[in-house]
């Protein structure tokens, strides 16, 4: 994901929390995009991260402001995830979020607003957010921002895409059912 580390300076300013957008670093984009974007931005200043409450129980994590959207984006991009139960789904989100535990708040603020994009940006073709597109049209959505024409948009989704396959494929059961059989040892290790 080298592409989003060099999305920080548009979103936050030095020594500041909260997230801002300048709207002349958004210049290629029209009115209600960069009204989009600046919505989207301070809904995600107000997100919280935390991990587990004082007895263990599981609260706001990274993913949980968007844990829909991701959802939706990861059954498109891996349509077995549609078949996980919810045990599935919280590997599935616990090693993503591990995977992102020690990335720089920018970058986990950058996830989350293009999370929110995917979701919304399907309204202007479809009349309807990303979550409730058939799985054709999701796909389509994924599809025209993996071919963007702006890197930064491929780049996003390039690293959202290896995201929804490291969660899924990662998990003890994929990696049975894969076949996967890796050894410290090395290739030549007999199987």
């Amino acid at each position: 994901m080298p592409c989003f580390s060099s999305f920080p300076q548009m979103l936050t300013s030095p020594g500041k929390r909260r997230a801002r957008t300048r709207l002349s670093d958004t210049a290629f984009l029209g009115d209600a995009s960069k009204l989009c974007i600046l919505l989207l931005v301070r809904v995600d200043s107000f997100s919280t991260q935390t991990k587990r409450n004082q007895i263990g129980e599981r609260t706001m994590t990274m993913l949980s402001p968007v844990r829909a959207i991701f959802r939706a984006v990861v059954s498109t991009v891996v349509p077995e995830a549609d078949q996980l139960d919810e045990q599935g789904w919280q590997q599935l989100e616990t090693l993503v979020e591990t995977t992102l535990r020690d990335r720089p708040p920018a970058m986990l603020r950058q996830l989350r607003l293009f999370l929110r994009a995917i979701q919304w940006l399907p309204v202007f073709r479809y009349g309807r957010g990303f979550t409730s597109l058939s799985a054709e049209r999701r796909a389509r959505v994924l599809s025209h921002l993996q071919n963007h024409r702006i890197e930064l948009i491929r780049c996003g989704f390039w690293g959202l895409r290896t995201l929804a396959f490291l969660g899924f494929y990662c998990r003890a059961e994929a990696v049975r059912a894969i076949g996967y059989a890796a050894d410290p040892r090395g290739w030549g290790v007999p199987r």
